[in-house]
């Protein structure tokens, strides 16, 4: 749609970016009102987001099973000195509906007001997209893709400048949300291939220089696992723990050694209702990694200075590839929390902590003291 080659003067090239997007949604808009809506929809199907999105994608991630609207048009525009990108797929007879949209950032700003919304010692993303795809699902839905932008240089800080994506579909609002939602496993799997295939296309048009990933052919919504099975998985250390008998515990794998973030949840096993409705499992004990020097924000506004043990939250730091990364523990309140003491929680936070540094040749590894605080 858009010539990023042109070599006008910045104020005209910028026009033209936003004017072709517009006049794309409005030429779009009109032929939908003349052609028959399945024509429209193919259009917009092949055409939106530089027409890297997967086949039939788009008919799967409508977010209310009950409606039967067709695609109306799409918005994009991409702005290199920017550094953003963005697309955007409406659907509804009046273009106010959204079917799927993605937002990139290559600007340390932009990212960094965008990782602090989604990590923060109060709450914070920690689920690693599964398949070993470089990103992350945030609290509300969004997939993120982090990757390294080797065209782009360094940032102003001397470290590597980096390419964000974060996706969205209405159907999916979170994995503690969603549940266990009829259909939500075939929606989460048509956002992330297409959040996959939206990362490929914002890197070429803000010039990332990131090599593109393979679009999946299909990737599974994680499941927890049974607690005896996670020998072999980054989540080991749990199998270790001090539990209340009765039961099956099950945990949430939920790493990768390509994502900025990843962790390993416990988890009761759900119950079943009198009226046969499942019940999510109680979550109890996490263990969670976070890679980027926004990580040291996150221990370090308590207060700490160093890695720290008290209560029911620990911490341990290390330096990965080149920049900060932190390891936390954490009991959640409920009758069923493990009777854990201090030290047996720096013993499940050092055999995690260390397990991750290995995969990821981490350096600098630094556990509390023994005696807490």
């Amino acid at each position: 749609m858009t010539d990023l080659g042109d070599r006008r003067p910045s104020h005209e090239r910028r026009r033209r970016i936003v004017w072709t997007a517009v006049a794309g949604v409005v030429a779009l808009g009109i032929a939908g009102s003349l052609a028959e809506p399945h024509i429209t929809d193919w259009w917009v199907a092949r055409s939106a987001c530089g027409g890297v999105l997967p086949e039939g994608a788009l008919d799967v991630v409508d977010g209310d099973p009950s409606h039967d609207e067709h695609l109306y048009g799409y918005e994009e525009s991409a702005h290199r000195e920017l550094g953003r990108y963005r697309c955007e797929v409406k659907d509804g007879g009046d273009g106010r509906g959204y079917r799927f949209t993605t937002e990139a950032f290559t600007r340390r700003d932009d990212i960094d007001a965008r990782l602090a919304g989604d990590f923060n010692e109060r709450e914070s993303a920690r689920l690693a997209l599964p398949g070993g795809l470089p990103g992350y699902e945030s609290r509300s839905g969004d997939l993120v893709v982090a990757r390294r932008c080797p065209d782009l240089g360094a940032d102003g800080a001397g470290n590597p400048r980096k390419l964000h994506v974060r996706s969205h579909v209405p159907g999916y609002q979170g994995d503690q949300d969603s549940g266990d939602v009829s259909g939500v496993g075939e929606v989460y799997e048509a956002a992330l291939r297409s959040a996959v295939a939206s990362s490929n296309e914002a890197s070429r048009r803000l010039s990332c220089g990131a090599k593109p990933m393979d679009v999946p052919g299909s990737v599974s919504r994680p499941e927890p696992v049974p607690l005896k099975k996670t020998e072999g998985t980054p989540c080991r250390a749990l199998a270790r723990a001090s539990l209340p008998k009765g039961g099956e515990w099950a945990v949430d794998v939920r790493t990768s050694d390509r994502a900025p973030v990843g962790s390993c949840s416990l988890t009761r096993p759900g119950t079943t209702g009198k009226e046969g409705a499942k019940e999510n499992g109680r979550e109890v004990l996490d263990l969670a990694a976070f890679y980027g020097d926004w990580s040291k924000r996150m221990w370090m506004d308590t207060g700490r200075s160093r890695p720290w043990l008290a209560g029911n939250s620990g911490w341990a730091t290390a330096r990965c590839d080149g920049e900060d990364a932190a390891f936390r523990i954490r009991l959640l309140d409920g009758e069923e929390k493990p009777a854990l003491d201090a030290e047996q929680m720096r013993s499940l936070l050092s055999d995690f902590a260390e397990e991750q540094a290995e995969r990821r040749d981490c350096t600098s590894l630094r556990m509390p003291g023994r005696a807490g605080g």
